[in-house]
């Protein structure tokens, strides 16, 4: 994986607690940036400005986006974003990524809330009134919360799940991800990041 190059990251660490990369200088000396391949960081730029997930959702800043855990997709994914919803359960990662945000200039288009309690979490995307263009789920949690936001996605939305594959040559769906299958199908992949549609 290629990191950005003001960054150097510990996968061990933020395995353990997100929190844990805060106080590291090695690590995010300037702004967070998606702990993602740029393969798949290139996949959700693609589709927050080119998947037509509704008939008035084409285009830049014209998605409605849920996310579940924050970090550097907050900041970026935002910015292409109509509205951009992220929750987050570590308080003190919380905190770092509000830094960040707080000096945003697309600050007014998150809505960013800490939800510690993990029958609440996963059912955060409940709390805002809105349908969604695209729901990215990169927190903990995340099977569940699959299972809870299929209601809250557009018929022709998508979910994403980054981290479903297994880390070999093939990239296989992750057996522990099967049950979404009951829900949704695959629609595209990019290494350990899965896109899903609604199963009608």
């Amino acid at each position: 994986m290629k990191l950005p190059d003001n960054a150097s990251f510990s996968f061990e660490k933020v395995k353990k607690s997100p929190a844990a990369v805060i106080n590291d200088p090695i690590i995010f000396k300037h702004s967070l940036e998606p702990l993602m391949l740029k393969e798949e960081i290139a996949y959700i730029e693609d589709v927050l400005v080119h998947y037509e997930s509704s008939c008035d959702s084409v285009g830049l800043e014209s998605k409605i986006v849920m996310e579940y855990g924050s970090g550097g997709s907050t900041l970026k994914y935002s910015q292409l974003s109509q509205k951009y919803y992220s929750v987050e359960h570590d308080a003190a990662w919380y905190e770092r990524v509000s830094e960040d945000l707080k000096n945003a200039d697309f600050k007014e288009k998150v809505t960013y809330t800490l939800i510690q309690d993990m029958e609440e979490y996963v059912k955060a995307c409940g709390l805002f009134n809105e349908t969604f263009d695209l729901i990215l789920l990169d927190g903990c949690c995340r099977l569940e919360c699959a299972n809870f936001c299929y209601d809250y996605l557009k018929d022709n939305g998508l979910l994403l799940i980054h981290d479903a594959a297994q880390y070999d040559k093939d990239w296989k769906l992750k057996k522990e991800f099967n049950p979404v299958l009951e829900k949704y199908s695959i629609h595209d992949s990019r290494f350990s990041l899965f896109s899903f549609k609604k199963i009608k």
